[in-house]
């Protein structure tokens, strides 16, 4: 049976959903293995689990454990937890409250960082991904596909598909053929789009522990956006 998991998403991953540029998000696994995985193994086969943390040769008491993606398998769907707020007027009650739910039932009442333009005049506290309930929330995504890999085996059609942004000009002009170069703070680009991911994930991981030069296993979780009624 089909299980719903909540997913925390940056505005970054938030806007490249909404304009149909991601369809893949990599997600380290915790904790890194100790053993690489043997040849051929499928980790969908495997019900969603990563490769061994242990050696293969051990029974007993001291077996190969294995880590379940917590993002489930194929089938399986994830609701987007995104930075919000509430107009100034809700502060003073907590985001899951019943309260907000009546209240913010159409989501004319419900501000989304990641589409904020500064329009509303009476904003709330902005509140972290985390405490999202889930009908605040405003995408659902169906998981395709699940597979374990290395950081750095990512190709070009991949890093497109993690929703690297086009690089945009000093005229304002978005380019088809270069993306951002998040390595650096100016509005740099670069024609590889690997590159662009690159920096993208050390801007995300590398403060965690994970940054891109010691290549670590990530989780590679392919999906695709829910229309509303699916």
């Amino acid at each position: 049976m089909a299980k719903e998991r909540p997913i925390i998403c940056s505005a970054h991953m938030v806007r490249a959903i909404l304009e149909n540029r991601q369809s893949q998000t990599r997600r380290v696994v915790k904790p890194q293995p100790v053993y690489e995985p043997p040849l051929g193994y499928d980790v969908l086969r495997a019900k969603g689990r990563a490769f061994s943390l242990c050696p293969p040769d051990r029974s007993g008491p001291n077996a190969p454990m294995y880590e379940v993606c917590p993002y489930g398998v194929p089938g399986d769907r994830l609701w987007v937890r995104e930075r919000f707020a509430f107009d100034d007027s809700l502060d003073h009650k907590p985001p899951s409250s019943e309260f907000h739910r009546f209240l913010c039932e159409d989501g004319s009442r419900i501000v989304y960082h990641a589409s904020y333009d500064g329009a509303i005049g009476r904003l709330g506290k902005w509140r972290p991904s985390i405490h999202m309930p889930r009908w605040a929330s405003r995408i659902t995504l169906e998981v395709t596909g699940v597979r374990v890999e290395r950081v750095q085996e990512i190709s070009e059609h991949n890093a497109k598909a993690e929703g690297v942004a086009p690089w945009v000009n000093s005229h304002g002009e978005q380019s088809s053929c270069w993306w951002r170069d998040y390595r650096f703070a100016s509005a740099c680009g670069t024609a590889c789009p690997i590159v662009s991911f690159e920096g993208l994930w050390d801007n995300i991981n590398a403060k965690r522990g994970y940054p891109w030069a010691d290549n670590p296993w990530c989780w590679v979780v392919e999906f695709r956006r829910l229309k509303e009624g699916e």
